[in-house]
């Protein structure tokens, strides 16, 4: 699991104005904490499991920057979009909840090319959004994939072999760059092309 350490997420927020943080997939609530460290004026985040909500409510009760929501990622993206003002960091991460042992819908394992369509019909060209979890897209094209390395680790269930890179890119390609970075499970990261 990569973490918003991974980035320069501070420079990045400094650098585009942005004022949210918007994540999918609270966990342990790190990376709302994260956030905050950052000076984001608002974290918003989501996670299909409820006790987990519950837990990061608790540790952050006294924060009125923080708005937790106990959501799939989808469902969550298509409340909270509409409603923001300003530019925002997204930290893309529900992926897998199977994985830890927590039922889900087929749809709501890899939700990733639905949450940037979402992204890039709602926000405008100013955010910048980070994508965990790329090392298990089975493009040849993509950098952070290994073939045969889930597989060997007993996480052959981990390959995504349906999505490709230039297909996740494709919405928001009008109008931000992408690159992958391979640190920890590989993020793709849009930046603005207007910077």
């Amino acid at each position: 699991m990569s973490s918003i350490h991974d980035l320069p997420v501070d420079a990045l927020r400094r650098r585009y104005g942005l004022a949210h943080f918007v994540e999918t997939g609270t966990h342990l609530g790190d990376g709302v904490q994260s956030a905050l460290d950052c000076g984001f004026e608002h974290v918003h985040s989501c996670d299909l499991m409820e006790h987990v909500v519950e837990a990061a409510q608790r540790r952050f009760a006294q924060n009125p920057r923080v708005s937790l929501y106990h959501a799939d990622s989808v469902a969550f993206l298509r409340e909270v979009l509409p409603r923001l003002s300003g530019p925002a960091f997204f930290w893309l991460d529900a992926h897998f909840p199977d994985f830890y042992g927590y039922p889900c819908l087929p749809e709501q394992r890899f939700p990733l090319a639905e949450e940037l369509r979402l992204i890039a019909h709602h926000r405008s060209a100013k955010d910048v959004i980070a994508c965990d979890d790329i090392r298990v897209v089975a493009d040849p094209h993509n950098p952070a994939f290994m073939p045969g390395v889930l597989e060997r680790g007993g996480h052959a269930a981990l390959v995504v072999p349906d999505v490709s890179i230039a297909t996740l890119a494709h919405p928001l390609a009008a109008t931000h760059t992408w690159r992958v970075d391979v640190a920890a499970e590989g993020i793709l990261l849009f930046e603005p092309r207007s910077a």
